[in-house]
């Protein structure tokens, strides 16, 4: 059925006034939309600025040996910026500082922490092996073997390394050399070395005791 143009007028305005209500709150629920978007992003974008800066602060005082002061800047992360990845940056640098002076139970905490928060997959699995690492000196070897034994993604090689050092520790040498062949098959070609004197290593002792 063909309209002419004033009925075609009349027939928009009449649809028009049934429909502008919903017409207009679309538009403004959109231009809410975008505003509020602009706005979450440029607040996301203020607070990682302001994370970084305070991360900044507390690599230099751990490299300046202030870990008092690193301390309480790790301290302002974790309080202000927790879903920030630099909360967890920041705790993991201040472990390996703690771990360094011996201090092991101050280690593991903010280790298990960020292994607890990290959003990046890679970062809470190279959390989980300086862990392991950790409860290894503490003498928690069963803890630690347990860590290793889960998925560790890019570090697969690293923690059949670490499982390997345990198990030789613990004179369990025929797992042990399983554990460094695992490792030798996936580590990166600077790592094999070492790796394959492990492994030599254990056969030597073999050899001796077989003597």
């Amino acid at each position: 059925m063909a309209y002419d143009e004033d009925e075609q007028q009349e027939r928009f305005q009449q649809w028009w006034q049934e429909n502008w209500k919903a017409l207009a709150a679309g538009l403004v629920i959109g231009i809410g939309g975008i505003f509020g978007w602009n706005a979450w992003q440029s607040h996301q974008e203020q607070q990682a600025e302001a994370a970084s800066v305070v991360f900044t602060e507390m690599s230099a005082a751990v490299d300046a040996g202030q870990l008092q002061k690193a301390t309480e800047l790790q301290q302002s992360l974790v309080d202000a910026h927790s879903g920030s990845p630099y909360a967890v940056a920041a705790s993991m640098r201040l472990a390996a500082a703690r771990a360094s002076g011996g201090e092991f139970e101050a280690a593991a905490g903010l280790l298990r922490w960020s292994k607890e928060h990290a959003d990046d997959e890679a970062m809470r699995q190279l959390a989980q092996l300086r862990l392991a690492r950790v409860l290894w000196a503490q003498e928690k070897v069963d803890e630690a073997l347990t860590l290793l034994d889960e998925p560790l993604g890019p570090y697969v090689a690293a923690a059949a390394e670490l499982r390997g050092d345990i198990l030789v520790a613990q004179d369990k040498r025929a797992e042990a050399r399983s554990a460094y062949e695992e490792a030798l098959a996936s580590a990166p070609r600077e790592g094999r070395e070492l790796l394959q004197q492990k492994l030599d290593d254990l056969a030597d002792v073999a050899e001796a005791q077989d003597a």
